[in-house]
């Protein structure tokens, strides 16, 4: 009898010893998955300080590591945040295919993430990569997607993080409650009439086939400059738009390229004056655009045309599509306003080009004044004259000093200067 009371006694001790050593693999289990957690986020925050700091090579080495870690360990919000860098990696180094490959990874996690801070990012990220491989209507459409994202965020009193190149634009969307966008749907005149109308999304499939498009040929070559062609006299720029389909909305990105970014100086080796163009966008109801680049030219009809010592000169519009910029200003706009800018284009193909009072600068401001868009500080003087230049125009955008008719600071505002 002693003896099975013993042995009772053994087996109960033998199985609370098992039973605690099962409770603390558990509790080692869920503290080593915690600690896993915090060693991805840890990276990440590790690799944005290093991205600040312009310590690119060592950021994307922590994004990998990052990367990697949440996909054994299946950590959704580590790995988008992790892909969101790595993009935020490419994008610095210029190299914006790769970069906005990462993003649209990144884009695919987003839902499980539910972020409000963290899909402005994203979507402003996006807006910028699309901007600089000049696929302008994207661009437009993921820019207020963000401007969506940072009012549901401010609804919901979540603290939404914008970290935008431009701190004066920053401080403008930051401060600012109100966005208004106009479009031909009349929907309430916010920004979540286009970003709830379906017309306006676009969609990841979308999103999916034209990264494959762009990133066939894997080089980068943004740094060369591709030279603008004449358009003929006699085809109407603007006829493109004429296609047909039914409108939801429409668009205008005004560029500028500066004689030496980040500078008021009005030219550089004397023959580079910088450029300023615009971009002309419909959004058409079944989600296709359609988009026109193009700015004013002289078209000289001496050797001295277009100089200081002979100002006029005929005129002509190239195509900018493959212009490169360092600023660029875009907004939503309203069919009469688009309808007053077509009007606008047709009336300076009869205009004669004037390097003081009617270069390409001056044709890009006239545009952006009918979109209610309003740069500052454009004018400086040239030997033999003065005028509206790319220099002065640029660098307001860069200092912050342009802003909406209304003063709603829902403009989209990005440079590459930095």
């Amino acid at each position: 009898m002693k003896s099975n009371i013993y042995l009772y006694i053994i087996w109960i001790f033998l199985f609370s010893i098992t039973s605690i050593s099962s409770a603390q693999q558990v509790v080692s289990n869920n503290l080593l998955q915690t600690d896993t957690l915090q060693r991805i986020e840890y990276l990440n925050k590790l690799s944005a300080e290093y991205i600040k700091n312009n310590k690119l090579d060592s950021a994307i080495q922590f994004s990998n590591e990052a990367l990697l870690i949440a996909q054994l360990k299946h950590d959704t919000k580590g790995e988008a945040n992790a892909l969101f860098h790595i993009g935020d990696v490419y994008t610095s180094k210029g190299k914006y295919k790769k970069a906005l490959s990462h993003f649209l990874r990144s884009l695919k996690l987003k839902r499980e993430v539910k972020d409000k801070s963290f899909s402005v990012n994203l979507y402003y990220k996006m807006a910028n990569t699309l901007a600089r491989l000049k696929l302008y209507p994207q661009a437009l459409k993921y820019y207020y997607k963000m401007m969506g994202a940072y009012e549901i965020g401010k609804k919901e009193n979540n603290y939404v993080y914008l970290e935008y190149t431009n701190k004066k634009a920053q401080d403008s969307i930051m401060e600012n409650s109100d966005v208004s966008i106009e479009d031909t749907t009349r929907l309430n005149d916010t920004s979540f009439a286009i970003i709830n109308n379906p017309a306006m999304e676009l969609p990841d499939d979308t999103s999916e086939n034209m990264v494959k498009e762009i990133i066939i040929d894997s080089t980068e070559n943004f740094e060369q400059e591709i030279e603008s062609q004449p358009i003929d006299n006699k085809i109407d720029i603007t006829d493109c738009f004429n296609d047909g389909k039914k409108a939801v909305g429409y668009g205008l990105m005004v560029h500028v390229k500066q004689p030496l970014p980040g500078k008021r100086r009005v030219f550089a080796k004397i023959s580079n004056v910088g450029h300023t163009f615009v971009t002309l966008i419909k959004f058409n109801s079944d989600s296709t655009t359609l988009s026109r680049s193009f700015g004013f030219y002289p078209k000289k009809d001496n050797l001295l045309s277009a100089t200081p010592l002979i100002p006029s000169t005929t005129s002509v519009f190239k195509d900018d599509s493959q212009h490169p910029w360092d600023e660029v200003v875009g907004k939503f706009i309203s069919k009469r306003k688009f309808d007053r800018i077509v009007k606008l284009v047709k009336e300076y193909k009869c205009k004669k080009y004037n390097l003081n009072s009617n270069n390409c600068t001056d044709f890009g401001l006239d545009i952006a004044a009918i979109a209610g868009i309003k740069i500052n500080e454009t004018v400086s003087s040239w030997p033999l004259g003065k005028g509206n230049n790319p220099a002065n125009a640029g660098q307001s955008i860069l200092e912050g000093k342009v802003k909406d008719e209304k003063d709603k600071n829902d403009l989209l505002i990005f440079d590459s200067t930095k």
